[in-house]
């Protein structure tokens, strides 16, 4: 009798034990996910629009993109960011605005030329991918396209 009840005993606190270490992985994994640190947040020159840029990577991986979101009022625009490092810092974007209304949004990464988004907050969709201009990095200079036959 003694036995039977040390066994159960042991196998309820197993089971609290279990259940506990669950709690804690969830819990984890949901302020990992959902942290609301955006890294970067830029107001216009009258502080009348806000663009926020937050990364939204579930687990970050070694190498490789990380996943942002770019917000202004209820109009989220996803993007893939390839970082200088494993994790995305605020160094990775800069916003400049040239009114209330218009901004460019530049991410940059070691792995990536630097993109360029064009913000206009009197668009029903305000923001736009726009072409490079301002040349591309170490790593795309080293590839080599041959189009001749």
């Amino acid at each position: 009798m003694t036995f039977k009840k040390g066994c159960l005993i042991s196998l309820g606190i197993a089971f609290i034990l279990f259940l506990a270490l669950i709690g804690f992985i969830s819990k984890l994994v949901n302020e990992s996910y959902n942290s609301n640190e955006f890294l970067l947040v830029s107001q216009s020159p009258n502080k009348i629009n806000t663009i926020e840029i937050e990364e939204v990577t579930f687990f970050h991986s070694v190498r490789g993109p990380n996943m942002v979101e770019i917000r202004y009022e209820d109009h989220i625009m996803e993007h893939r960011v390839h970082p200088d490092a494993t994790h995305l810092t605020s160094s990775n974007f800069r916003i400049e605005w040239e009114s209330d209304t218009e901004a460019t949004i530049f991410v940059m990464g070691d792995e990536q030329r630097t993109e360029e988004i064009q913000f206009n907050a009197d668009n029903e969709y305000p923001f736009e991918i726009t072409v490079s201009k301002y040349g591309e990095s170490e790593f795309w200079d080293d590839i080599e396209v041959d189009f001749s036959e």
